[in-house]
């Protein structure tokens, strides 16, 4: 980045949430967003859903464990998480659900306004272009994540044992949790989908006519970033 840039609103994080909100933030080309990101770019090995796993515990990984668990006799579980632009996309496995309403109920609970089920459904619903559940009221069409079911599933033993104890057979509407099996959804491509790819996941990019709207910034360590007078900083 130039010494001296101006920009109006500053990301903190290059992961999906943050590549989105610059994505849309940018969309008024007067508007110059400024991303920070710790990681790197990431490898080619991240478009191939069967290579995630060799993305783990890597230089784009940041590693964390959890505390002890009291669960799993105190030890503590390895949390992998994306250090590169895409964030954790980057390193997923295309498998794609939602917490339970009474997840997001408890959030709000908690002092958090704003996140409960009832409001976060209708920005799911918009988010997805669900293929056998586009006309769910829990589920959309029509934007930008393709959810589509796994096309083959390999019979197992667990399986079997549901049938044979007559458990029924149910798709999984991501309401509260019921009794039954299910299979999982996935994002539908033959590549990863990163919150950093504009033609996947339409995320901080360059646009078309001039010059990009969106600066991303790779870099480790820290930086003093000086808001110009009588400007106030946004830092999201």
């Amino acid at each position: 980045m130039p010494d001296g840039g101006t920009f109006d609103v500053i990301v903190v994080g290059a992961g999906p949430a943050g590549c989105v909100l610059a994505h849309r933030l940018s969309a008024d080309a007067g508007r110059r967003v400024l991303v920070l990101e710790a990681g790197r770019g990431a490898p080619e090995a991240s478009d191939m859903p069967a290579m995630w796993i060799s993305l783990v515990n890597t230089e784009i990984d940041w590693g964390y464990h959890t505390v002890p668990q009291a669960g799993c006799k105190m030890r503590r579980i390895f949390w992998p998480r994306g250090k590169a632009l895409g964030g954790s996309s980057a390193i997923n496995a295309m498998i794609y659900i939602r917490g339970l309403p009474s997840d997001y109920d408890g959030w709000e609970a908690s002092g958090c306004p704003g996140w409960g089920w009832r409001d976060v459904l209708p920005v799911f619903r918009k988010s997805e272009h669900n293929e056998r559940l586009s006309n769910d009221p829990l589920h959309g069409a029509g934007g930008p994540l393709n959810i589509a079911d796994v096309p083959h599933v390999d019979p197992t033993e667990r399986l079997r044992a549901f049938g044979d104890g007559n458990t029924p057979q149910k798709h999984r509407r991501l309401v509260e949790a019921m009794p039954g099996r299910g299979g999982l959804r996935r994002l539908r491509c033959g590549r990863l989908w990163l919150g950093c790819d504009g033609h996947r996941l339409q995320g901080a990019g360059h646009r078309d006519g001039g010059l990009p709207a969106v600066v991303v910034v790779v870099a480790q360590g820290s930086r003093m970033i000086t808001p110009a007078p009588g400007h106030p900083a946004r830092v999201i």
